[in-house]
Order: structure tokens, then C-alpha cells, then sequence
């Protein structure tokens, strides 16, 4: 998942002037300009294209995803043993976790990158950067990713085990949900940013698209919770 060496710094047009010194995006005062004010997040003077950094929040994402995979496991009528045994154990949930986060971290930057390239040249932008794709679409999913894993990691000191706290009826669970939708605002005004695209274009890709998915989603955990 390292970017190649000729393109391992992207050029001055990227996150501004090229002599001024860059900013870790994980400074406080930068993460709420991520959650807050995405436009300025994108437009600023941050490190995001630093190895580590979008290691980390590609991991992040991953864990996320990882997190969302198992709990479907669980809504299922009859879950798989494996599962059910993985989550009385928090060392274990999260030895799981952390390495499908891992794995499944590749494929988010590179599957899920090159399908948000593909969007924003769509949109109406002819050559869009790849590389710089990529970095808006884990930076504006970990808007999504982040508040999920911090949950999950409060839950740990909180209940017994992920069994306990997946079945929990907690209301911190349902006001959780509103970041997925937030997530998708950022990321369109991180395209809009970086990206000279067409408004209308980048509105049904970036938007009213990615809204319909999450709903329909959310709808299906719906029902699947009910019958449990």
C-alpha cells in the first residue's frame, strides 16, 4: 500500500504552498477541522500524504469495516460458532480486528481508491490524480470510521465482553449513525476541493448515490435486528 518513490510527495498544488512546513492531520486542531470544517482539512498544509499517516488511517477504516463484518455475523438467526466465540473475549475481538482491519486496509486503498477515482472522473474532471483520490476518500471515510472504533474501544472498558455490548441497547448506538452521513459530506466537499468537477456530476456520485447504499443498508440491519 506505499506510494512509489516518484510520487511519494505530491507536487505543491496538492495541500499548498511547498515551502511552508506541513501539519500531522492527527493534531487535535486538525481533526476538528476534519469533522468541522472538511474544506479547510483539504485545502490546508497537512501531511496526509506521509506514509504512516494514511497507513494509519486506512487501518483505522479497516478496523471499521472489520468491526461492521462481524456484527453482521451476530444479526444473523444462527451465527457462526467462530464469531460467537471470538466475541466473549475482547483480547480476542480485537486480535481479530486489528489484523482483518490490516488486511482489509490494502484493499480499501487500492479497490476502494480506484473506484473513488473512477467517481470523480465522472464527475466531469479529466485526469484526476490518483494518488490524491485516494487520500480524500480515507481521510473522509475515516469521518465515519473513526467515532465507530472510538465506541467500540469505550466499550471495552465498559462491558464484559463485544457479545454484551453488541446487544446492548444503548443510545450512543443509534446517535453514532449520523457520522456515515456526515462521512459523505466531507468526502463531497473534499472532491469539490481538490478536484475541478462539475457540481451537479459530483452531487449524484458523492451524495444522493453513496445516501441511497447507506440507507438501504441501514434498513436491511433494520430488519435483521427485528427478527432476532
Amino acid at each position: 500500500m506505499m506510494i512509489e518513490k516518484s510520487i511519494s510527495r505530491p507536487p505543491p498544488s496538492y495541500f499548498g504552498i511547498d515551502q511552508e512546513p506541513e501539519e500531522s492531520p492527527f493534531l487535535p486542531r486538525n481533526v476538528l477541522k476534519l469533522f468541522l470544517r472538511p474544506g479547510e482539512f483539504f485545502s490546508g498544509r497537512l501531511a496526509l500524504e506521509e506514509p504512516v499517516n494514511y497507513f494509519i488511517v486506512a487501518w483505522i477504516v479497516g478496523i471499521a469495516g472489520a468491526v461492521g463484518r462481524f456484527d453482521q455475523q451476530l444479526l444473523r438467526p444462527e451465527p457462526k460458532q467462530l464469531f460467537v466465540l471470538v466475541s466473549e473475549s475482547w483480547i480476542l475481538f480485537w486480535l481479530f480486528v486489528l489484523v482483518a482491519g490490516a488486511i482489509g486496509s490494502v484493499g480499501i486503498w487500492w479497490i476502494g481508491g480506484w473506484w473513488y477515482h473512477v467517481r470523480i472522473r465522472w464527475s466531469g474532471c479529466k485526469e484526476p490524480d490518483k494518488t490524491l483520490a485516494r487520500l480524500v476518500y480515507i481521510y473522509s471515510s475515516l469521518v465515519q470510521a473513526g467515532p465507530s472504533v472510538l465506541l467500540t474501544l469505550i466499550w471495552t472498558f465498559y462491558f464484559a465482553n463485544y457479545y454484551e455490548a453488541f446487544g446492548a441497547d444503548e443510545l450512543v448506538s443509534v446517535v453514532i449513525l449520523i457520522f456515515p452521513f456526515w462521512s459523505i459530506a466531507c468526502s463531497y466537499i473534499g472532491v469539490r476541493t481538490r478536484f475541478e468537477v462539475e457540481t451537479w456530476k459530483a452531487f449524484i456520485w458523492f451524495v444522493i448515490l453513496p445516501a441511497i447504499v447507506f440507507i438501504v443498508a441501514f434498513g436491511l440491519i433494520a430488519y435483521m435486528l427485528a427478527r432476532i
